[in-house]
């Protein structure tokens, strides 16, 4: 809405102007109570307020603008009015003018030139009663637009304009294309599409309803040079926004504008416009296929290496609901074994044939006493395959590992001197309970695989003491503990007392050198607590240094100080 103030000036005073101006209302005060016989107070004849009133030209706005270029006529015959109620429409009793036709005895145009006249002052709002066959383009916003008035006492507000212009339909024109490589986008030698309907979405539905405007692309004329296969158009398009849609065919499958599938164009048509280039591509649907090989991943790695052979009877499927299992309906293929009678070796392929263009999650039923290795991660992993109309997909492979138990070896020593290394000469300790820790709470629980140190076999020439083994270890990875004896403090693996080893068995691994050291915890280890006092402090800790420089002592602490130590000044 555009606002306008308006109001006449007053020019500054003295006393003997004020003095003369009231004199002579005195004298017309009296002329006009001689001649009209009634009496006129002074006062009220000064308080009189003289009306104001509002010009403006109401105009064709050819273009469309918003805005009077030159040459764009006056518009006589439209009803500008004052809106007192603000209610948008021309009531009976508001205030009203009609746009003048051009006088042609003058040498001034005047063709739809208005004013209002007697307004009182005050605040309106003005508008237009806008003529059929045309939309207002001018105050903002168009077609609803108004002007905010002030009018002062006896102003003559100017430039209170309107602009319209005349509707006249316009209409949209594309092709239909054959978009026979499915790239969305028209390449030489692609053909129009004949037959197909395109239409006007009112209602945003995403169906052709009945009453919605439509066109259907034509057949090639042969009788002219221009191939017209696929062309439309839609005529007596009135202005305004819309959505462009086509009924795609059976058969076949949109590929512009994107969204592949489902995608339309916003089309906003102007008054009389001509909008070109609103083309649609379709690709004819063609199954494709999916191809692949599931082999016998030997060594774990999740590649095929030479000499891996392929692994017939495992099913591979497409996870048409991503629920991770092989449901009842879903494609699949099983792979087949190797046919003797031919030269090549086709064990393990798979082909999955007939498949609709799309994008599928690609898996395989993982057979039993076998661990999936690829597709990553290893175990879970499934394949994203896009297929387009026709097309061939190679290389969707899946590799298995078979499941192999391992084992896991080690010993566990007597670390005489606790440095978490084994010495020559330091002795295997057996007796000694080594452990998987499955749920990893640093206790031997019942059911967790273990296994017991062994003692010499003094008829061997090996020295077998504190040699262990786990057995039928399935592949995974395990926290390896010991139950430290009673008597000993544990060396090796760090940290001292409370160390493990994480160990990654593979399928059929051999896992060695998971060793254990123990120290026996003997008094002649401890630094001596004060005798007065039962508590280790600084006097004690220096005394035991001293005695170690002295040999007294082996160079080795080990120390409870929970138990002993006490904070002192």
């Amino acid at each position: 809405m555009q606002e306008v103030t308006g109001s006449n000036p007053v020019a500054p005073t003295n006393a003997p102007h004020l003095l003369i101006m009231f004199l002579l209302s005195l004298a017309l005060v009296a002329e006009l109570s001689a001649s009209t016989g009634t009496s006129v107070k002074p006062i009220e004849f000064l308080q009189k307020t003289p009306p104001g009133s509002i010009h403006g030209v109401k105009w064709q706005d050819d273009n469309g603008n918003g805005q009077r270029d030159p040459g764009e006529p006056g518009l006589p015959g439209v009803t500008i009015y004052l809106d007192t109620n603000n209610d948008n429409t021309l009531d009976r009793g508001e205030p009203s003018a009609v746009a003048m036709e051009n006088d042609p005895n003058t040498a001034f145009d005047e063709a739809g030139r208005y004013w209002l006249t007697d307004v009182a002052p005050g605040v309106y709002t003005v508008r237009e009663v806008v003529p059929d066959g045309f939309v207002q383009t001018f105050p903002s916003p168009a077609g609803s637009g108004s002007h905010s008035v002030t009018v002062g006492s006896g102003a003559v507000i100017e430039g209170i304009d309107f602009g319209n212009q005349q509707i006249v339909p316009g209409s949209i024109h594309g092709v239909k294309w054959l978009d026979e490589n499915g790239n969305s986008q028209r390449d030489p030698g692609e053909p129009g599409l004949p037959g197909v309907t395109i239409y006007l979405e009112t209602n945003n539905d995403s169906h052709l309803d009945e009453g919605e405007p439509a066109g259907v692309a034509i057949e090639d004329n042969p009788l002219t040079d221009f191939d017209e296969a696929g062309l439309y158009w839609l005529s007596d398009v009135a202005p305004g926004v819309y959505t462009v849609r086509e009924v795609v065919p059976d058969g076949f499958i949109q590929t512009f504008p994107l969204p592949v599938g489902s995608g339309s164009h916003s089309v906003t048509v102007g008054s009389g416009a001509v909008i070109e280039g609103i083309d649609f591509g379709n690709q004819q649907i063609v199954p494709g296929s999916i191809h692949g090989v599931k082999w016998l991943d030997e060594n774990g790695n999740s590649q095929r290496d030479p000499g891996e052979p392929g692994l017939p009877g495992v099913t591979i499927y497409l996870d048409t609901n991503n629920d991770n299992s092989f449901d009842e309906g879903e494609p699949h293929a099983v792979a087949i074994a190797d046919d003797p009678n031919t030269a090549f070796d086709e064990a393990g392929l798979y082909w999955l044939s007939d498949v609709a263009p799309g994008v599928y999650t690609v898996r395989e039923v993982v057979p039993d006493g076998f661990v999936q290795t690829f597709p990553s991660p290893a175990g879970s992993g499934s394949h994203s395959v896009t297929v387009g109309s026709g097309a061939v997909i190679e290389g969707i492979d899946f590799g298995n590992q078979q499941i192999v138990p391992g084992s896991i070896h080690g010993v566990k020593w007597l670390d005489e001197n606790g440095n978490s290394q084994r010495d020559s000469g330091e002795p295997g300790l057996p007796g000694v309970t080594i452990y998987l820790d499955t749920n990893n709470d640093n206790i031997l629980d019942e059911g967790e695989p273990h296994a017991v140190a062994i003692a010499d076999d003094p008829n061997t020439a090996f020295d077998e003491a504190g040699l262990y083994w786990l057995s039928d270890v399935a592949p995974g990875v395990y926290t390896v503990r010991e139950v430290v004896p009673d008597g000993f403090v544990q060396t090796f693996p760090l940290p001292v007392g409370s160390g493990s080893h994480s160990v990654t068995v593979g399928s059929g691994f051999i896992i060695s050198d998971i060793d254990f050291g123990n120290t026996e915890f003997s008094p002649n280890y401890d630094v001596k607590p004060d005798p007065l006092d039962m508590f280790i402090d600084a006097r004690d800790l220096v005394e035991w240094f001293q005695r170690i420089r002295k040999g007294e002592e082996p160079g080795f602490l080990l120390f409870d100080f929970s138990r002993f130590w006490e904070s002192q000044p």
